[in-house]
């Protein structure tokens, strides 16, 4: 009964939410009510809110993960200081995020040369399952673990595909959730000091 209670409740609070201007919400609130509908529906525990946003121009936080891809051992992001860095938080479970692996390895055969080092992150899905994913696809750029998800928390990752632009310097030049391929391009361009 207080189970039946518990999930009425957080339909109620789910709806109510639901009924404000949906449209100006934040991309990461709608997720939120979005996943908080489903745990409702499922029964499950709603997802914790997104960790606050890393504004642009700030430093990227390091990582060292799992390389999935290539060479065996950890890879951290102060190995490409002096490189532009393209990050795509994904999963083989999201089909947005499948949909955007064409366009991450057009990014690297087109700037790879000129600096560009595309690097996806796969967000808590065991080693096998991601190495058969860049094996099929043959992806041709660097494929990590983030078999925690503590590296997403440091980024702020509330939803996937998230991508971010690191400039030469370390800090964060660009991010944005969800593909958007030509902005993007534009912001490897500019972050290069490549004319389009």
């Amino acid at each position: 009964m207080t189970k039946a209670i518990t999930t009425l409740l957080l339909v109620a609070v789910v709806a109510a939410l639901s009924a404000a201007d949906w449209d100006s919400a934040p991309e990461a609130a709608r997720l939120v009510v979005a996943e908080s509908r489903a745990a409702a529906i499922s029964g499950k525990k709603p997802p914790a809110p997104p960790a606050p946003d890393i504004p642009v121009g700030q430093a990227a936080p390091d990582f060292a993960l799992q390389n999935v891809s290539g060479r065996s051992g950890r890879t951290t992001l102060k190995e490409f200081r002096g490189r532009v860095v393209l990050l795509d938080f994904w999963s083989t479970l999201c089909g947005p995020c499948q949909a955007a692996t064409p366009t991450m390895a057009m990014l690297h055969e087109k700037y790879g040369k000129q600096g560009l080092v595309v690097i996806g992150i796969d967000v808590q899905e065991p080693f096998a399952k991601v190495k058969e994913y860049v094996r099929e696809h043959q992806v041709p750029y660097r494929v990590l673990l983030d078999a925690d998800a503590r590296v997403s928390e440091k980024y702020g990752i509330a939803a996937i595909p998230a991508f971010f632009i690191i400039d030469a310097q370390g800090a964060i030049a660009w991010r944005r959730t969800a593909l958007r391929a030509e902005e993007m391009e534009e912001q490897i361009q500019k972050a290069l000091h490549v004319a389009p």
